[in-house]
């Protein structure tokens, strides 16, 4: 899960941003929602139901359990910004409070590129999309001469042990970065052995966005390096 700032923090900011924005967008009909969306993930099916009064009731089944949450909800421009009245799902990370509706109004996304939809079947060719995107990120990240000298050191697996301990790029998410949404891939080494007791290695992480075509290393304290370019 990516925070970049604390819950009380987020939860904070988001509820000055719902107070502020209500009053531009609360009024118009094109920013109210009256819909079901629905997603899988974690073996559990999550649900979002939006009312055009501005409720919502979020919903989860299976692995994770059996909950209900409501609360508030604007969208501006294409986010929807939630504002849940109990904060369990919420810390639990299931809950996203910022979410990102297609131009169809017909599905929308969290900030791991979970999806969820009205229609069941309009989840699997934009799942399908997402997983060859990272396939695609991943193998133009590998080209980078500095990720090749990283990867120098290690040899080439040869056991199904050595291959999960071999780094790779893990996809951790987008974020917004100045209206645009950047993909976050880092490489990271796991260390099957000690899973249990000790961290997980992260080495550089990266920021790739396809409509500006632009690769940057994410460094400390938001410091971005520009790397290359995504094709």
């Amino acid at each position: 899960m990516i925070h970049f700032i604390d819950r009380n923090s987020y939860r904070s900011l988001l509820i000055s941003s719902l107070i502020a924005l209500l009053f531009s967008s609360c009024e118009k009909e094109e920013y109210l929602l009256d819909a079901s969306y629905e997603g899988m993930w974690h073996e559990s099916i999550f649900e979002y139901i939006f009312k055009p009064n501005g409720s919502f009731t979020f919903k989860s089944y299976g692995h994770y359990g059996n909950t209900t949450t409501k609360g508030k909800y604007v969208i501006v421009d294409s986010v929807i910004l939630l504002h849940p009245l109990t904060d369990w799902d919420l810390q639990q990370g299931v809950l996203m409070p910022r979410l990102i509706l297609n131009q169809q109004h017909s599905c929308f996304y969290d900030f791991r590129k979970n999806y969820y939809c009205i229609n069941e079947e309009d989840r699997k060719p934009l799942f399908t999309a997402h997983r060859e995107k990272l396939e695609a990120y991943e193998k133009r990240l590998l080209e980078l001469e500095e990720v090749q000298q990283a990867l120098n050191g290690y040899p080439e697996p040869q056991t199904v042990t050595e291959r999960m301990n071999y780094p790779k790029f893990e996809f951790q998410g987008t974020m917004f970065l100045d209206e645009n949404i950047f993909y976050k891939m880092s490489l990271r080494e796991r260390n099957l052995e000690a899973l249990y007791g000790k961290r997980t290695l992260q080495y550089q992480s990266y920021l790739l966005n396809e409509e500006q075509n632009e690769i940057y290393q994410n460094a400390y304290f938001g410091k971005m390096v520009f790397v290359g370019s995504v094709y």
